[in-house]
């Protein structure tokens, strides 16, 4: 069922050349998309400003207890701190770099897609099959 509705929503949002076969986005036979199809999800993605802090942040600190990830200062005390560190490095080197996704899979290679702002407009990058990293 969640396949069938975010096949629908991506349909919805003119997203017509994609196709999902898992919610992860790793590598399928069936899965498919192009880069304007993604530049479609990530403008619609630069609309929700929650998502948008996710994807600001260049390290993201959390803590581990008895296996268990806390996320909260309320939580029970902590005994392992770790952090994710963010994988678009332009967020580091560009300043006008609001955030996005990185990802990879064999047959896609290295991709990103970003959303910049600059002055008072807001482009979205897509990159797939990239030479680097």
């Amino acid at each position: 069922l969640f396949m069938f509705v975010m096949n629908r929503m991506a349909n919805e949002m003119g997203m017509k050349n994609t196709h999902f076969e898992n919610p992860t986005g790793l590598q399928h036979q069936k899965s498919r998309s192009t880069a304007y199809d993604m530049a479609l999800l990530s403008t619609a993605f630069a609309g929700h400003p929650t998502l948008m802090a996710v994807v600001q942040k260049k390290n993201y600190h959390y803590t581990v207890y008895n296996n268990r990830l806390c996320t909260s200062k309320y939580d029970i005390p902590l005994t392992r701190p770790g952090v994710w560190r963010n994988t678009n490095h332009l967020l580091w080197r560009k300043r006008d770099c609001r955030g996005g996704k990185t990802g990879y899979t064999p047959w896609a290679g290295p991709c990103l897609s970003s959303v910049f702002k600059i002055k008072h407009m807001e482009f979205v990058v897509v990159l797939l099959r990239s030479a680097t990293p």
